[in-house]
């Protein structure tokens, strides 16, 4: 059978009662799972069929995409299932590393969507409608009995210090290849979808939370409040996480997602959810245990992996009761590999997340947050007053030149994506409401565009730096945003002068000055709204103190918040708002710094080369101040631009010790060294080294 990916590994006797599908790992191919594949046919009986395909992700030029992926997975499954004359008894699946990701997004395309991803919803699951069904699950998911995950991380790759510089190394390149080449060009493509926040990831841990608890509601998950009816549902399949101890590439942390999988322990009857541990076993040994092991090590794993498959979840005991079988002994309590276990709560009808902007701490965010509980529990006691809870999170002080990056405002939405999720399997059936400043604004408009299961109830905005033209009446239209305001500012030099200077060419723009125009209406309409004045106070005018019951008010009740005319202006300041049309704030930034250090190295290298020898003929204070322009750039792109008052201070020791070690360094011998290019060589290499500090670890 010739299919995308692979040929489907019949049993020669052609009456396999089982179908096993294996996904490999990132650079890997089906070979790589030869050890898994076999110890499979000897661990389960009645004949297997394997389908283990090796897919596009084992070249590093590969820019698949993992949704593509999963939907030529799902024709592949399909075709293997239509020619099989007698079907399958049971369908399991394994997957080792990133094709365990794959594996559980591949189940989730061929069952029924949960209700609050279907019908009116489907558009919350974002692989193509003709992969996904409603209501009629495609035949092989309906029959798949478990899904074993090998050193899989299930919450996506993070970049951390803990792991071995190869591992750091890798995923940063990954990072900056994915950030800084069009998706359909990305080297890895697949790869860089699977990092932690990214749309892929977080798509698959909603949905399959939203599977979960649809489909186990006698398993300590809470029906969906959006539920209406009882369709037909899927199977229900046991999940077995296979951590390797020594594994220097996963976290703990990023492969046990317990939030999503849910908090019953694997000594309780009703566990879906298990966490298997190998001892002694790095990422690569993860799936090397072959049929005539030489190490005791390599037959304890196929032990444990064995288990894995045929492990059942529940058994007798002598009084009849069913009790939970701890797969020989191996599973763990995946609880214990968290510092903070998640405690769920369907009793909260509404959560409250507050967001900062750039240059900022933040501190604000609690007393907004603490006067929309006040405002709700000084609701009128004949109203039933709603369980409300907030997030104030915050992502550091983050400075103006990395905001401009847009690889970097998009690790800051992935990782408020990364916190949705958490919040959402934490309160599975409150309301999500949103306040944003600044960067806050991009967090939740970015958000709501990238994911198509991201929503929220009611969202006030304040010193937004959102495009104008950004499409409210959509998200209003489609259920995704209950509720609108924006407030405007009138003195918001920051966002007239700044984001709006380049909303011609990227996703930035002035609507915290100017007001979000076409399509969305100038007149107030029942889900949106707009401040018809401009807040005094600069770019945080709209959320100083006297604004916050105001704030408060929309979030609660959803009235517009009121402008008293001591708090707003009629127009827009006027000389602001005519330099604001000439978009001239961030490029002529750019063109400043640019031409300053071209000019500072001309200067310097005026005649080709040095030729003075004299200690005070001017040569010296060139290279004096070109050594402070090239350095004062290196700080303002390096960590001191990000310590507020700290900058100052470094940045005048930087001037005051570049003019002494200049003068010094001109006239000492080892000038003689630099005089023939390699002067102009080592200050490109150290602002080479400052660059890759600044944006190569940044992803």
């Amino acid at each position: 059978m010739n299919l995308n990916y692979g040929t489907l590994d019949a049993d020669p006797a052609g009456n396999a009662s089982t179908l096993a599908v294996f996904l490999h790992g990132f650079r890997r191919t089906n070979a790589d799972m030869h050890d898994p594949i076999d110890a499979a046919r000897a661990a389960l009986t009645g004949g297997v069929d394997v389908y283990a395909p090796t897919l596009p992700y084992r070249r590093w030029w590969d820019w698949t995409g993992a949704n593509r992926i999963v939907a030529r997975l799902v024709a592949d499954l399909d075709d293997i299932w239509s020619n099989k004359k007698h079907g399958y008894q049971r369908v399991i699946f394994v997957g080792y590393s990133m094709g365990g990701v794959l594996m559980r997004r591949l189940f989730l395309a061929g069952s029924p969507r949960p209700p609050d991803y279907a019908g009116a919803f489907a558009f919350r699951d974002d692989l193509p409608a003709s992969v996904s069904r409603d209501e009629v699950a495609h035949g092989w998911a309906a029959k798949v009995e478990r899904l074993v995950l090998i050193a899989t991380w299930e919450k996506g790759w993070n970049i951390s210090d803990r792991e071995s510089w190869k591992y750091w190394l890798l995923l940063n390149f990954f990072g900056l290849v994915g950030h800084l080449t069009p998706p359909r060009l990305a080297l890895a493509g697949t790869m860089f979808d699977m990092r932690r926040g990214a749309p892929f990831i977080v798509q698959t841990r909603l949905l399959w939370f939203a599977y979960r608890r649809w489909h186990n509601p006698a398993h300590g998950f809470a029906p969906l409040r959006q539920h209406a009816g009882k369709p037909a549902r899927g199977a229900d399949p046991l999940v077995v996480q296979i951590v390797a101890t020594r594994d220097d590439f996963i976290s703990p942390s990023d492969q046990v997602d317990n939030d999503v999988n849910g908090v019953i322990p694997p000594d309780d009857a009703r566990a879906r959810y298990f966490v298997l541990e190998m001892p002694e076993t790095d990422h690569r040994e993860a799936v090397t245990f072959p049929k005539s092991p030489t190490a005791p090590r390599e037959a304890v794993r196929r032990k444990i992996f064995s288990a894995a498959l045929t492990g059942t979840a529940t058994a007798g005991t002598e009084n009849g009761d069913a009790a939970a079988v701890a797969f020989d002994g191996h599973a763990r309590d995946p609880a214990l590999l968290e510092d903070v276990s998640l405690t769920p709560n369907d009793a909260v009808d509404d959560v409250i997340f507050v967001i900062h902007g750039i240059r900022d701490d933040g501190y604000w965010t609690h007393r907004i947050a603490k006067a929309v509980k006040e405002t709700a529990a000084a609701r009128p006691a004949n109203e039933s007053i709603r369980l409300i809870q907030s997030r104030t999170p915050t992502y550091g002080y983050f400075a103006m030149l990395p905001f401009v990056l847009p690889w970097i405002r998009r690790q800051k939405v992935e990782w408020f994506m990364d916190l949705y999720v958490s919040v959402k399997a934490c309160f599975p059936n409150a309301t999500m409401h949103y306040v944003g400043h600044s960067n806050g604004t991009y967090l939740a408009a970015r958000a709501l565009k990238d994911y198509a299961a991201a929503r929220f109830g009611k969202v006030y905005f304040a010193g937004s730096v959102v495009r104008t033209d950004y499409d409210w009446p959509a998200l209003t239209a489609a259920g995704r945003v209950e509720r609108f305001h924006n407030a405007r500012g009138a003195t918001d030099w920051v966002v007239a002068l700044l984001p709006k200077s380049i909303d011609y060419c990227s996703d930035l723009g002035g609507a915290g000055f100017d007001g979000f125009g076409p399509p969305t209406p100038d007149a107030d309409t029942k889900a949106i709204t707009q401040s018809k004045g401009y807040a005094w106070g600069g770019h945080s005018g709209a959320i100083t103190e006297p604004h916050w019951g105001g704030i408060a008010d929309f979030i609660v009740t959803g009235a517009k918040p009121p402008e008293p005319g001591a708090l707003f202006a009629a127009k827009p300041h006027a000389l602001l708002s005519a330099f604001s049309r000439l978009r001239l704030g961030i490029p002529v930034a750019v063109v400043i710094v640019l031409g300053a250090l071209v000019v500072a190295l001309a200067w310097m290298f005026r005649d080709g080369r040095p030729s003075a020898r004299q200690p005070f003929d001017g040569v010296n204070w060139r290279y004096s101040l070109a050594f402070v322009a090239v350095f004062a750039v290196i700080s303002a792109l390096g960590k001191w631009s990000s310590s507020g008052p700290k900058a100052w201070l470094s940045t005048a020791l930087l001037v005051i010790g570049g003019l002494a070690f200049g003068r010094w360094f001109s006239t000492s011998l080892l000038s003689e060294l630099f005089h023939h290019g390699t002067l102009l060589a080592g200050f490109g290499l150290v602002l080479l080294l400052a660059l890759i500090r600044f944006v190569l670890t940044r992803f």
